[in-house]
């Protein structure tokens, strides 16, 4: 059993980000986090980024990178991702209303994998709940395994919550499929994100499945702030997973 290391998907506090990433990454620095996961540069250069990550110790755990982008811009993308230490990109949505939709997508996925594997990086796929559908007949994240066995999943867990699949269950069974998880907690009275333990997901079982399957990271993620400020959530997230962390260890 490893310990997964914690990062901050940056979308939290968005805001901040588009504001001033530098700021913002010294602050989740402080926070406690040991990297970010990047959801947009907002036209800061990659040597300019690549700086405040080392300034700020912080690594890079992922970064969510349009499908668009990575069809027209795929070179480009590769040549910032390396320059920041960025292993993994993860494209983190994508909706079609047919099977030939999803198998063209998940078929073209592959090549750019295959291409971004050659550069020693790793592609991926942030589920929502619609992918796990199978009213259908068939099940999106199935189709993946299938036909793009080069990507590996960013299984989110509350989505899979949301779905009404048990998080557990579904990753055992997918365990070569899946490389990572965004842990974020259900407030069941608003159907909508909270922060970690005040919420009905049992965190500390995903904590301990990914601990099980030596997933490097665990990223934060929250999107509703009923209680707390952005910066204010992601300020204690940190510490209680950490603290949940610590636990699933022992």
């Amino acid at each position: 059993m490893s310990i997964p290391k914690i990062a901050l998907q940056l979308w939290s506090i968005k805001e901040h980000i588009q504001e001033n990433l530098e700021a913002s990454l010294k602050a989740v620095s402080e926070m406690g986090y040991d990297g970010v996961e990047f959801a947009g540069y907002f036209d800061n250069s990659a040597d300019d980024v690549k700086s405040w990550l080392e300034k700020y110790n912080l690594e890079v755990a992922a970064s969510h990178t349009p499908f668009e982008a990575l069809q027209d811009n795929l070179e480009a993308e590769i040549e910032f991702a390396k320059t920041i230490n960025n292993k993994f990109m993860i494209v983190p949505y994508a909706s079609f209303d047919s099977l030939s939709g999803w198998e063209n997508f998940w078929k073209e996925m592959e090549k750019i994998a295959r291409r971004l594997n050659e550069e020693g990086i790793t592609l991926g796929y942030h589920n929502h709940n619609h992918e796990l559908d199978s009213s259908k007949g068939y099940e999106i994240l199935d189709l993946a395994a299938k036909l793009a066995p080069s990507i590996l999943l960013e299984i989110d867990t509350y989505w899979v919550n949301f779905a009404d699949v048990d998080p557990v269950n579904w990753i055992k069974n997918h365990t070569d499929s899946v490389g990572m998880l965004h842990i974020k907690d259900f407030d069941e009275i608003n159907k909508e994100s909270i922060q970690i333990g005040h919420g009905s997901l049992p965190i500390n079982d995903y904590v301990k499945v990914a601990s099980q399957l030596e997933h490097p990271w665990l990223v934060i993620e929250q999107e509703a702030f009923r209680t707390a400020s952005p910066l204010e959530a992601a300020a204690a997230n940190v510490k209680t997973l950490r603290k949940i962390v610590e636990e699933v260890a022992k």
